[in-house]
């Protein structure tokens, strides 16, 4: 299910202009040139991927590309680094803009394996917490935030693991019967008189005849209806992961 937002993201993304990205020199990739003390925070992040396998990228650029928002710069990147681990999809994309306006400062992109363990406004807060150092020109601190607030809401991940799977099979599931009683009260509904609605109709070729109020008609002329079921999807470098199309900009 959560594959729904990349969906999208990825019919937006092709109509945008290319943008051209630098090779990634590390956890931390400050070519803005706004992190004093960005050492620090690639130990941080280089242990904590030790530990857990998750991988978490900062990365901070003077103004995002032409025609490029926080979102679709942050998934196409996300996609040309391979952040995370490509069997787990388990990372995470940190962007800062410098001076960056309203709606285009931040943003944080998530891999499919860590949406169970991040919700989109999960991470809103996270960047929420982290906004008024931003707008401070604190960039540094609210990286740290930023990742303590990642860091946070992560406590329980389980490499493989993914909350989210059990309530998306029960909402497939959902969506699979009340597809599927659609489609058999449309069967049911065809053999139905369209005038008396409780008669059976029988019909020879085109001619039509309800058994119970005797009414004739031409099954050409019966109102129909059309089903469209339209689907997609699209699954996770660093470690080869993919994102999930999910995350929060400020």
């Amino acid at each position: 299910m959560k594959l729904l937002p990349l969906f999208v993201l990825l019919l937006v993304v092709p109509m945008v202009q290319a943008a051209q990205f630098p090779a990634s020199v590390g956890y931390v990739n400050d070519f803005a040139g706004i992190l004093p003390n960005a050492g620090a925070l690639e130990a941080i992040l280089a242990a904590y991927e030790k530990n857990t396998t998750i991988e978490i990228a900062i990365v901070t650029i003077s103004e995002l590309p032409p025609e490029h928002s926080t979102a679709t710069y942050t998934v196409e990147l996300f996609e040309e680094w391979g952040i995370g681990k490509k069997s787990e999809d388990n990372g995470i994309l940190v962007l800062l803009v410098k001076d960056g306006a309203p709606g285009a400062r931040m943003r944080i992109e998530l891999g499919y394996g860590i949406q169970g363990y991040i919700t989109g406004a999960e991470a809103g807060r996270i960047l929420d917490d982290a906004l008024p150092s931003y707008e401070a020109g604190g960039y540094q601190t609210a990286a740290e935030i930023i990742v303590a607030g990642l860091k946070t809401q992560l406590t329980s991940y389980v490499p493989g693991e993914r909350p989210e799977d059990t309530p998306g099979l029960i909402f497939f599931l959902i969506f699979i019967a009340v597809f599927v009683f659609i489609i058999a009260f449309g069967i049911i509904a065809s053999t139905r008189c369209p005038y008396c609605i409780r008669g059976k109709v029988v019909c020879t070729g085109n001619k039509c005849v309800c058994t119970r109020c005797k009414r004739k008609f031409d099954k050409r002329r019966r109102r129909s209806g059309v089903f469209v079921v339209a689907g997609g999807g699209v699954g996770g470098g660093f470690g080869g992961g993919g994102s999930g199309g999910g995350g929060a900009g400020r």
